[in-house]
């Protein structure tokens, strides 16, 4: 079957943007003069969001902590399944209207 309402690009890597975007977040509210121009600290972020989606995957919680050395600090990593859910909600949500509009 191909799909051809909704959001046919939505996948894993949206997902994993919203994660990264959220630990920026978490980051910046502790460290406002953090940036995250560099790409080392883009791909730090990107490899932590997976690794954090795909561990609550198994788990309703995840601790995936991370370094970042040159900015000289430290992630926990904590993430909660309904933090998970919160951030992908709207992008399914979104998608599903669009199939039930189309039925």
């Amino acid at each position: 079957m191909i799909a051809t309402h909704g959001n046919t690009q939505l996948g894993g890597d949206d997902f994993d943007k919203a994660v990264a975007d959220e630990i920026k977040k978490k980051i910046q509210k502790i460290h406002p003069e953090v940036k995250f121009e560099s790409p080392e600290s883009k791909l730090i972020l990107k490899r932590t969001a997976e690794s954090i989606k795909k561990n609550l995957s198994f788990s309703t919680e995840t601790f995936t902590p991370k370094e970042l050395p040159h900015m000289e600090l430290t992630f926990d990593g904590r993430f909660k399944i309904e933090e998970f859910e919160n951030l992908i909600d709207p992008m399914i949500e979104q998608t599903l209207l669009k199939v039930v509009i189309t039925f």
